[in-house]
């Protein structure tokens, strides 16, 4: 008797208004319950990340997880069609609660200011210890010597 209760309670507490429930809890079952480990119903996997995982191995195609070799084709078309929707209707959610800007609360960048760039350090490697590389200075120096040497025209 406390079963049936227990049952009708639970099915009223889904329908009453409440969270939709996810269709996808129709093919797994939970493991030890632990709601991030789910059985599929069809090929007795355990997948351990959740409903959303085991929804993505019924219907296959994601690489989070392998498809589902026995699952029946209205039950891929179904979870398909859930995951597709609600995807939908989260973007939807996302587009409707974006701030508007006004032109009141943007600032303008004062172009005279110029931007500082950070000086980025050189990676040093092991065998930067033993190798010492030269300045840009005294390259600079040492190459216009070697022209002035070649240049010169002896009389």
């Amino acid at each position: 008797m406390s079963d049936a209760g227990a049952g009708t309670s639970q099915a009223r507490g889904s329908q009453g208004g409440g969270q939709q429930v996810d269709p996808g809890r129709k093919y797994g079952t939970m493991v030890n319950n632990n709601v991030n480990h789910w059985k599929c119903i069809f090929c007795y996997k355990v997948l351990t990340a959740g409903i959303s995982r085991l929804k993505q191995h019924l219907v296959g195609g994601h690489k989070n997880a392998k498809k589902c070799p026995i699952c029946p084709e209205h039950v891929r078309a179904k979870l398909q069609n859930y995951m597709v929707k609600k995807a939908e209707e989260i973007a939807a959610l996302a587009m409707q609660f974006q701030p508007a800007v006004r032109e009141e609360d943007v600032e303008d960048v004062d172009a005279d200011q110029p931007k500082r760039k950070g000086i980025k350090r050189k990676n040093r490697g092991p065998l930067d210890k033993f190798v010492t590389s030269m300045p840009p200075d005294v390259l600079k120096g040492a190459k216009r010597e070697s022209l002035w040497r070649h240049s010169k025209v002896v009389l």
